[in-house]
C-alpha cells in the first residue's frame, strides 16, 4: 500500500508493527515480502533417487507448478516422464489436484508456489 505524500514525513503516521515472539530477531529485522523468498521441495522414493538421492531442494518463489517442473527437467533430464508423470503433489501437507501433464499443458496455472511453502513430490509406492 502506498503512503500518501502528505504522510511521508509525518512521524505520527508511521505505525510500528508489533513484534511476533515466534520469529527470530533476524526475521524481524528484514521486511516481510510474501512475493519473494524460497520454497522447499521434498523428494520421496523414486523422486529422491532420480535427484541424486537429495531429500529436498530449494527454489526461488513465487513459481507456478509448471515452472517448477520445467526447472526440474533442466536439472534432472527425463524426470518428467519417469517420475513426475505418475506422481502426486502436495503443498503445505495437502494434496493438490493437478497432474504433470496438466501443468505442462497450462491447465494447472492456478497452483502458485509461494515463499515458505513446502512442496512434496509423492511417487506411487508399491507394497509387498
Amino acid at each position: 500500500m502506498a503512503v500518501p505524500d502528505s504522510h511521508k514525513n509525518d512521524p505520527s503516521s508511521h505505525t510500528q508493527k508489533p513484534e511476533n515472539p515466534l520469529t527470530s530477531s533476524a526475521e524481524q529485522a528484514q521486511p516481510h515480502l510474501e512475493s519473494k523468498g524460497t520454497f522447499t521441495l521434498l523428494l520421496f522414493a523414486s523422486a529422491q533417487s532420480y535427484c541424486d538421492d537429495k531429500e529436498s531442494l530449494v527454489f526461488s518463489a513465487p513459481m507456478t507448478l509448471r515452472q517448477l517442473f520445467e526447472e526440474l527437467e533442466r536439472e534432472f533430464p527425463g524426470i518428467g516422464e519417469k517420475v513426475l508423470k505418475s506422481s502426486q503433489f502436495s503443498v503445505n501437507l495437502e494434496y493438490v489436484d493437478c497432474t504433470w501433464e496438466g501443468a505442462m499443458q497450462g491447465k494447472d496455472e492456478h497452483v502458485t508456489l509461494k515463499a515458505r511453502d513446502e512442496v512434496g513430490i509423492i511417487p506411487p509406492v508399491s507394497s509387498g
